[in-house]
């Protein structure tokens, strides 16, 4: 039995495992190459898509932070909003729906018109307004789908496109009230 655990030995005294074969060599070659492509793709492709600027920007909303749903805008909705606080005190999505995302699918993104613009279908699970329910209740989900404009900046970075994105099913759950914190 303990020659099996071991590995044996050859006939010229060495065992079997101490060194590496071509085999292992290979596909410790193929592992390496795989994680550095990952990681390039990651930092590379999949951080600079537009799926993955709305993903920051639903995040953003679910948190309540303001400050990075300004961020994600674009230059068109900033004419709209000249100052992060006018857009938290005038847009619903700036505290309206904090809490409230707990879940969200994204279809792939879509070429629109203007070039360098994109739209996404969205799926939102949003839950109803908790302002007037015991703690121990749980709130309906509703099922919202919304479709989101995304467009590119002068550097390339995707901003979400308020404007001419279709937020009205969203709209129609009443969001939360100014100046609550849920």
């Amino acid at each position: 039995m303990a020659r099996i655990v071991s590995g044996g030995l050859r006939r010229d005294g060495e065992a079997y495992s101490s060194r590496m074969g071509l085999a292992e060599f290979v596909i410790l070659i193929c592992l390496i190459g795989a994680i550095a492509w990952g990681v390039n793709y990651y930092f590379n492709v999949y951080r600079k898509s537009p799926a993955y600027a709305l993903k920051v920007f639903l995040g953003a909303i679910e948190a309540g932070r303001s400050d990075e749903q300004y961020d994600m805008l674009s230059d068109y909705d900033k004419m709209y909003y000249p100052t992060e606080k006018q857009y938290e005190n005038s847009c619903p999505l700036a505290h309206g729906y904090t809490e409230r995302l707990p879940n969200f699918d994204l279809a792939p993104p879509k070429p629109a018109s203007p070039p360098n613009t994109v739209q996404i279908d969205a799926t939102l699970y949003v839950t109803s307004s908790m302002a007037h329910e015991a703690l121990y209740q749980a709130g309906k989900t509703h099922t919202v789908h919304v479709l989101f404009r995304l467009i590119q900046d002068r550097n390339g970075h995707w901003k979400v496109w308020l404007q001419k994105s279709d937020l009205t099913n969203l709209l129609q759950i009443t969001p939360n009230p100014p100046g609550s914190n849920f």
